[in-house]
């Protein structure tokens, strides 16, 4: 599934999970959120990729605390969970919904991963070169 896929197959996945809530507000919301994931997709990746210094290793945990906490509010005010991992290697934001739909291996309880875009491998190769 390409990106834009998983994208579309998200927000679809949204507006049925909130028949009762204006279409356009939720569509606005998962793309708020699928926005907040990709930055803590990228955030992940720095983490375990390059290495920093120790001034910017804190700016960049402290933009990862605002955006868990923005990602947080945004959940809260439509009645869900998240359950923010730190591991680039899958879903970094994941939905628990009231419904128990899922998209992740682990079930409900997992919930369904937020679509991401995370660095490509030539970015990541680049920021990896500079940080030496």
């Amino acid at each position: 599934m390409t990106h834009a896929e998983e994208r579309k197959q998200f927000l679809a996945m949204l507006v049925a999970e909130f028949p009762h809530r204006p279409r356009s507000l939720v569509i606005a919301m998962g793309r708020n959120l699928m926005a907040r994931a990709t930055t803590a997709q990228r955030l992940s990746e720095l983490f375990c990729s390059v290495e920093m210094s120790e001034a910017e290793t804190a700016r960049q945990e402290r933009k990862d605390e605002v955006n868990d906490a923005a990602i947080e509010a945004i959940c809260k005010a439509w009645g869900l969970k998240a359950r923010l991992d730190g591991d680039p290697r899958g879903y970094v934001v994941k939905l628990l919904l009231p419904s128990g739909r899922h998209n992740t291996w682990g079930g409900a309880e997992c919930g369904w991963g937020v679509p991401a875009k995370g660095y490509s491998a030539t970015e990541l190769t680049r920021m990896m070169q500079w940080s030496r």
